[in-house]
């Protein structure tokens, strides 16, 4: 009984290392030494402006205009703007981690926490760096072309899906303590910079197509 009991807990315990070790077809055991050095670019260092045609799907009610995306040596700016000239929001996320996202302006019809932290959220993993610690994972597929970065601490679990090669971001994922998930999509990059972004989160959902 005892012999059973053991090995039916070694069998549990290995089940459980190669599960970690492997994420819906990604494994660390893929990887080659260049691709360790990789990291994953949404946004170029030199990158200073770009102009996105959006449309923005807030719980069903649907909004166009242009986002206009800057960045400084403080952090990004995001404006929407509709065809008008009217301001939906601004806001601005620094470029040091330990400072919140600011909201400088938003509509009032729109200013309700769940349409806040629904753009605050999304933008903020849109430009954000990733964390590289001792939580971090880097796995990669059978293709030994498109990487996972994986870092999961207590709030939230985040993976980066990335072209090695050029560092291209493909898929970004995010996902919190209650089950909330944003994902993000990207493509059509061009000097390194993507042409389309895909934002889906809960009731928000936001289609950006450089201008």
């Amino acid at each position: 009984m005892k012999t059973t009991i053991r090995f039916l807990v070694s069998f549990t315990l290995l089940i459980s290392f190669f599960s970690s070790c492997r994420i819906s077809g990604y494994s660390a055991s893929y990887l080659s030494n260049d691709a360790k050095q990789s990291r994953p670019v949404v946004f170029p260092k030199d990158f200073s402006k770009a102009l996105y045609k959006t449309n923005l799907s807030i719980y069903g009610r649907p909004l166009s205009g242009i986002t206009v995306i800057k960045k400084d040596t403080t952090g990004f700016h995001v404006a929407l703007v509709s065809e008008v000239g009217l301001k939906y929001y601004e806001l601005f996320f620094p470029i040091d981690s330990n400072q919140e996202p600011q909201v400088n302006y938003i509509m009032e019809v729109m200013n309700h926490p769940p349409v806040v932290t629904g753009l605050t959220t999304s933008f903020e993993l849109l430009f954000r760096e990733p964390v590289y610690d001792k939580r971090a994972h880097l796995k990669m597929n059978e293709t030994g072309k498109t990487c996972l970065l994986y870092n999961k601490d207590k709030q939230v679990s985040t993976k980066y899906y990335f072209d090695w090669m050029s560092g291209n971001v493909e898929k970004l994922q995010q996902k919190n303590i209650i089950g909330t998930k944003t994902e993000i999509k990207l493509s059509n990059y061009e000097t390194n910079t993507p042409g389309t972004i895909l934002i889906h989160r809960g009731k928000l959902s936001i289609q950006l197509a450089r201008m």
